[in-house]
């Protein structure tokens, strides 16, 4: 699974299909945080790191590696939510 990707908590959100304008907001290495479109309000069930453009990097599951995959389709429109993101501070 993607825990060892991250190692802070989301902020709270709403919950939308992921947009330009949210992407145009990030920075590559910002977290992102999606849940089920079935499951709206409750916490994350998904993480990715934010690559750029349309790029995020994250684990799909636990029998799967790390993988790079562009957020259309799925994470832009798709099954999944987008909750929030987070920057991480060095």
């Amino acid at each position: 699974d993607q825990s060892d990707l991250t190692v802070i908590d989301p902020v709270n959100g709403a919950g939308s299909a992921l947009t330009q304008e949210d992407l145009n907001l990030l920075q590559p290495g910002d977290m992102m945080y999606f849940f089920s479109e079935g499951a709206p309000g409750k916490a994350p069930t998904h993480v990715g790191m934010y690559l750029g453009g349309t790029q995020m990097i994250h684990a799909p599951n636990s029998r799967k590696n790390i993988e790079t995959i562009s957020m259309e389709g799925y994470y832009m429109g798709g099954g999944a939510l987008y909750y929030g993101s987070r920057r991480v501070q060095g």
